[in-house]
């Protein structure tokens, strides 16, 4: 879907290289195509933002090895994925905005949960249990992490 060149597919695509190093190459590239499509398909980015993850990861690859772990970044604005956070049943989301330039620069880590962050903790609201059709049910809270720290940047 021309999110990338031929330019840029040729490290991975070379026969230059023995036939192991091939096969790991290829795997990155699978992992990349997993990513963005995992993206295109259930986040629904624009393509721009799918432009700029598949840039990133390609760079990425390049110069790193194989690893499904890595976590890749990416600016997005949240009205971008509202679909997915008003239709979808969080179990544990994230979130960290940054505000601010230079040595002001403020961040902000939001975590949202569906379940207490310690089991034997009870926490009471003030919330009704009871749902729009009369059904008794536990009340749906999410429990709240802020931390919010002035960070400093050479």
């Amino acid at each position: 879907e021309e999110l990338t060149t031929l330019n840029h597919l040729c490290h991975y695509l070379s026969t230059e290289v023995d036939l192991q190093e091939q096969v790991i190459r290829l795997r990155k590239l699978h992992h990349l195509l997993e990513i963005i499509m995992t993206c295109r398909t259930f986040l629904a980015l624009p393509y721009d933002r799918l432009f700029l993850l598949t840039q990133s990861c390609l760079d990425h690859y390049k110069t790193s090895g194989y690893d499904e772990e890595h976590e890749f970044k990416l600016q997005i604005k949240p009205a971008l994925i509202s679909h997915l956070y008003q239709s979808e049943h969080p179990i544990m989301w994230g979130v960290e905005v940054s505000s601010g330039h230079g040595p002001r620069e403020v961040r902000t880590s939001l975590q949202l949960s569906d379940r207490p962050l310690v089991d034997h903790v009870i926490f009471e609201t003030d919330y009704p249990s009871v749902t729009l059709n009369g059904d008794m049910e536990e009340p749906a809270f999410f429990s709240t992490v802020v931390c919010c720290s002035l960070v400093s940047f050479p």
